[in-house]
């Protein structure tokens, strides 16, 4: 639970709890397109607390901190979707 502060090279990692509905995913999808932030890797697991939700593990480029990172969030709550940020942390150096 210890927050990292950005480095200007850095990756956050969320989930979003969607209904298992027509275009819940785009809905999910469009903000990081519209906000010009890279994702990075998506997966996907039927939830744990409803059979009829999906749960998105989503990781993209930015730290919770940012500006556009924060309309991110502020985009998705207004979703009918669950928002988990698991945390922001440098990328790895590859």
């Amino acid at each position: 639970k210890s927050q990292s502060s950005k480095t200007g090279n850095d990756k956050t990692s969320i989930v979003v709890t969607t209904k298992n509905e027509e275009g819940a995913l785009y809905s999910v999808l469009l903000p990081f397109n519209e906000l010009s932030l890279n994702l990075t890797h998506i997966t996907y697991r039927p939830s744990k607390k409803d059979k009829w939700h999906y749960s998105f593990f989503l990781d993209f480029e930015g730290h919770e901190d940012e500006g556009n990172v924060q309309k991110l969030f502020n985009q998705l709550n207004n979703l009918n979707a669950e928002v988990k940020i698991l945390g922001s942390f440098p990328k790895a150096i590859t």
